[in-house]
């Protein structure tokens, strides 16, 4: 019960602020004269002032209209849509309400503001959004208001808690003392509790009135109960057959039931003699599938054995072609050191030769002399320029031979890098065919494994994330290449695979660091290496905005779906597919790059993987390229094809670049025996010369010997013979270090050659093995195919039987769904399962019942009612009884106790209104009496009526001072009673905010001064109320406060409004 002892201990200083229902922002959008505006309020006290005009009563419409009032509670229009700023279609309402502390509303949704938004359209509709405190929509129904509102204790359509400009006039002057006790009952909400009590009173009626018409029946039914009775008393021998037919009919039931049982007993017995085949028949795909796996294994240990060979064979033939570049440079050495040689024999021989023909030509000396003089000097010249014409012939035939062998040694040079050219041919096209046969053997498995493209080990390590799924927080992503997909042409597939690159492709995205070392962990197990781990959080959605270029450009973003959001975030991070163009070749790749002049164009790739792209320095950049596609948008039976085709050309070529390696040694064998022979011939050709130089000097010598006489010739011969003796000695001295130079450069060759033709050796010694290598490939290359085609057949035959089995399970299915059905019916119609008497068959039993059915028709001939019908009429009658009597009892019992519980709260709110009474008295003369007046509040409860006295000087003697009804105060002494009677009301309220209108209209300066004192200093009792007051006059009196805000408005012009808000 209310404890109204002692009202003042009840007016308590409160002095924190509110948590909940406070206004925070109001903001008007074509509102009434406002195009828009936004006020922001204070948690305790706010003064919204302005001259008359400038919209100042449009804020307290725009909240009782956001928060759910009706237009006509405002005085300013019959309908919203008359609320719309002149010459809009619309307009915008919204409230920010606070949502703190313990009493906040659906906090977790909503968080510390609750937003909501009216719209009102022209047409006269309206549409909420309550949005949470970041902006986000949560509801939309006028529903969800009234419940913000209900929890709020927020009550829009109380006159006092939101006092509007007209209702604040006229409220003490034109009011009726019924009409002032109503406004009380509203203000206080005490009306509303009145009202459910009426219609509470008005239930109890007619819940009287229903229980006073059941009991009126029940001796009519009693009546009737009895009469059933009797004639179903008669019915007993027909009933008791009846009973039997509900039993077989129970029995039947549950012979259908029994009869789909054995039905499935059979069917699961077929299922496991299958199961048991297919069981054997796995064990037979595993055994094919194990030996495929060894056979691949095996066969992947030779071509790693291929590819050893191929590099050792590479090798070789490096150190090979060095060797023969040594040796020969050593062959060089020794033929130079050899002419040298014979260069040096041959001076040597002739300046022996010289030095005999001297001696001979002084022992003859004497002979010539007798002689000289018959010898004709004419004869001699001629024979000196025979000598002469001969050795300028053979000079020149000389430098002709020269030039052959010059040609011949290039000849032989061409030749040998020839043959070493088809070598390295063939070696490469080994190499080549080695990657493709591995290339073949995993497209193969592509075949089985659609993730194979991705890598060898993609498939095992999928399964072992999905077996280790409970270790990651999150699963991985991958491989990325898995989640992306073209939308363009396979042509572009290339450029899109080199442009994010295959190695990220075949990578994985996880979410965290511990599921990095999860995956790490995995890789360790699984030996995997070369796999990129990206880590990043993982996404819900792609990023919104890209700086991409022209919607004209193709790029790598536009180019491909992606299914995963993450995926494709860390492809625009990590490789900027959003600024990657594809073009079709250089040309267009180029333009894009360099002359399309749009700035979020990084680079371009053409179809076959070249890029073009600028330096640093804005130079142009293009790198070639000739890719294929592996991952994306790849057709593995088209790749098989081409790429077996390849190897048969490559088998080809193999085969007819023998011979062009035959013709280039046949070509140079021919060279070089054809240089030695012109070897031999310029030998040859020196050493005539030599000779025709020896005569020319001789017939010289001779021809000046004739002319300055013999003994001066025979002197000047015997000097050059000892000239020619020194010679001769210096040129065996020069001859034989020569040969121990050639002996030193022949003993460096030796072990050359020996290395050579060991590398011969053993590069034939690889040829041979690498032949029957490949011979052992092909050989397991055929072996893996055939196990292939066995496990295909195996395939077919398993999906043949796995159909057979599909049907059973299908019939399997069907019958147990019949089975439940069936069930179901028999358990509805007999809960007990009952077994057939003697395992009748369910048509057994049906004859049976027809054979009952029968004879109970025929006794029912002879009667007016049947069995059913007297049976249904008895217990109908004896239930419909039994359910009035009940209700009648239940409802007398109900009925009794809310009148007691009525009577009860119609007692407190008796109480509670008079407490109220009260209370608003003594309040009202205490605001009163801060201006010296006193006053009083006569309440008539049976007559609902209210009058108010104010006596203006309550220091003057009673018998001086007179009570005057307000209707006679003045205009300021009218507004200040109102002002207190209306904080006095406020007391009994329990709203979040409470907002006045022109409160001092009818004021002077005094009572407006004295005034918001009063409604200051009483708003600061209530710091956790907010209060709002409206005025057109100055408030420059009010002291400026943390707790007080002052918003100053302004008229609007040509429809702009301008607020200035001072703390």
């Amino acid at each position: 019960m209310y404890d109204h002892s002692d009202e003042e201990e009840n007016l308590q200083v409160d002095d924190s602020e509110a948590d909940i229902g406070i206004i925070e922002v109001v903001e008007l959008v074509n509102f009434m004269c406002h195009r828009h505006l936004k006020l922001t309020f204070g948690p305790n006290i706010n003064y919204i002032v302005g001259v008359n005009g400038s919209g100042k009563s449009a804020v307290l419409v725009a909240i009782a209209i956001c928060l759910g009032a009706k237009a006509g509670f405002t005085n300013r229009a019959a309908k919203l849509s008359e609320l719309i700023r002149a010459g809009a279609s619309s307009c915008n309402i919204i409230v920010k309400l606070r949502n703190r502390g313990a009493e906040a509303y659906r906090k977790s949704d909503y968080g510390e503001s609750i937003i909501i938004e009216r719209h009102i359209g022209k047409e006269g509709g309206s549409s909420y959004k309550i949005k949470s405190a970041s902006g986000k929509i949560i509801e939309s129904k006028a529903a969800e208001v009234a419940m913000i509102m209900e929890q709020f204790n927020i009550q829009v359509n109380n006159p006092c808690a939101i006092l509007m400009q007209d209702t604040s006039r006229n409220f003490l002057n034109s009011s009726k003392a019924t009409d002032k006790y109503d406004f009380f009952l509203k203000a206080t909400q005490m009306d509303q509790m009145r009202r459910d009590f009426e219609y509470v009173n008005t239930q109890l009626h007619e819940m009287s009135t229903s229980l006073a018409t059941k009991g009126k029946l029940l001796p009519d039914l009693k009546k009737q109960v009895d009469e059933y009775e009797k004639e179903y008393k008669e019915m007993e021998g027909i009933r008791n057959m009846q009973l039997q037919v509900a039993e077989f009919k129970n029995q039947l039931a549950w012979a259908y039931v029994t009869e789909d049982e054995e039905k499935i007993a059979t069917i699961q017995r077929n299922i496991e003699a299958m199961t048991r085949e297919g069981a054997k028949h796995d064990e037979l795909v595993a055994k094919h599938t194990a030996m495929r796996a060894e056979l691949q294994a095996r066969s992947d240990a030779k071509t790693q054995e291929v590819n050893k060979f191929n590099e050792e064979l590479s090798d070789a033939t490096a150190r090979k072609a060095e060797l023969e570049a040594q040796i020969k440079d050593h062959q060089r050495e020794e033929a130079r050191r050899k002419a040298n040689i014979a260069d040096l024999k041959k001076r040597g021989d002739t300046a022996r030769r010289r030095r005999d023909v001297l001696l001979k030509y002084i022992k003859d000396a004497e002979e010539r002399m007798a002689k000289a003089a018959r010898e004709d000097k004419d004869q001699k010249i001629r024979a000196l320029q025979e000598k002469k014409d001969e050795h300028a012939r053979v000079e020149a035939e000389y430098t002709q031979l020269r030039e052959s062998r010059e040609s011949l040694n290039k000849r032989i040079e061409e030749a040998v890098m020839e043959a070493r050219a088809v070598n390295d041919r063939a070696n490469a096209i080994r190499s080549r065919r080695s990657k493709l046969q591995n290339d073949l053997r995993d497209m193969e498995r592509a075949k089985q494994d659609r993730v194979a493209v991705f890598g060898r080990e993609t498939s095992d390590l999928l399964r072992e994330i999905n077996s280790n799924a409970r270790r990651f927080k999150r699963k991985p992503i991958g491989p990325i290449g898995m989640h992306i997909e073209l939308r363009v042409g396979h042509e572009y597939a290339a450029a899109v695979e080199t442009a994010i690159a295959r190695g990220m492709l075949r990578g994985y995205i996880v979410d965290n660091y511990d599921d990095e070392r999860v995956m790490k962990d995995i890789f360790n197990k699984l030996r995997i290496k070369g796999i990129t781990l990206y880590v990043t959080r993982f996404s819900e959605s792609v990023y919104p905005r890209l700086n991409e270029p022209h919607r004209d450009i193709l790029t790598v973003f536009r180019a491909i779906k992606v299914d995963d959001p993450t995926v494709a975030n860390l492809l625009i991070d990590q490789k900027r597919i959003e600024t990657v163009a594809l073009a079709k070749d250089r040309q267009e790749a180029e333009d894009i790059v360099h002359n399309s002049g749009d700035r979020y164009v990084s680079e371009a790739y053409t179809q076959k993987g070249g890029r073009a792209f600028k330096s640093r320095g804005g130079a142009k950049n293009f790198s070639n390229a000739n890719e294929t596609s592996q991952m994306l948008g790849v057709n593995v039976e088209d790749r098989i094809i081409s790429t077996q085709e390849e190897l048969n050309n490559l088998e080809a070529q193999l085969r007819t670049s023998e011979a062009p390696k035959r013709q280039a040694d046949q070509q140079r064998q021919a060279a070089e025996s054809e240089r030695s022979a012109l070897i031999r011939k310029v030998s040859n050709m020196e050493n005539r010369l030599a000779t025709l130089k020896d005569d020319i000097r001789d017939e010289e010598d001779r021809a000046r010997a004739s002319e300055r006489g013999l003994d001066e010739d025979l002197t000047e011969q015997e000097e050059n013979v000892k000239k020619e003796e020194a010679e001769m000695r210096a040129l065996n001295d020069q001859a034989t270090q020569a040969q121990d130079d050639a002996a030193k450069v022949m003993k460096m060759l030796a072990p050359l050659k020996e290395r050579l033709a060991e590398i011969n050796e053993a590069n034939a010694t690889k040829d041979a093995q690498f032949d029957v290598i490949d011979r052992e490939i092909s050989k397991l290359t055929r072996d893996i195919t055939k196990e292939t085609s066995a496990l295909d057949e195996l395939e077919k035959l398993r999906g043949s039987k796995n159909q057979k089995l599909g049907a059973l399970n299908a019939e399997l299915l069907t019958t147990e769904q019949t089975l439940q059905e069936k069930t179901d019916k028999a358990l509805a119609y007999c809960p007990q399962r009952v077994p057939a008497a003697g395992k009748k068959s369910p048509a057994q039993l049906d004859s049976t019942i027809k054979t009952f059915e029968d004879r109970i028709r025929k006794e029912q001939a002879s009667k007016k009612k049947s069995v059913m019908e007297v049976t249904k009429q008895f217990g109908d009658a004896q239930k419909k009884f039994k359910e009035i009597e009940l209700q009648i009892s239940a409802l007398t019992h109900y009925r009794d106790k809310v009148k007691q519980n009525l009577a009860e709260r119609h007692r407190r709110w008796l109480v509670f209104r008079a407490s109220i009474a009260r209370r608003t008295r003594l309040l009202f003369n205490t605001h009163l009496a801060s201006k010296g007046y006193a006053g009083t509040i006569e309440f008539d409860h049976k007559a609902r009526t209210l009058d108010i006295t104010v006596q203006l000087d309550k220091m003057r003697p009673s018998e001086e001072s007179i009570a005057r009804d307000t209707k006679t105060l003045s205009g300021g002494e009218r507004s200040f009673s109102t002002v207190s009677l209306l904080l006095a009301l406020w007391e009994a309220m329990e709203m979040p905010f409470r907002a006045m209108d022109e409160f001092d209209v009818f004021m002077d300066a005094v009572n407006r001064r004295l005034s918001m004192d009063l409604l200051t200093n009483a708003a600061r009792q209530h710091a956790s109320r907010q209060f709002i007051f409206i005025t057109p006059h100055d408030i420059s009196t009010i002291q400026s406060a943390p707790d007080i805000k002052v918003h100053r408005m302004y008229p609007p012009e040509r429809g702009q409004q301008t607020l200035v808000e001072m703390l």
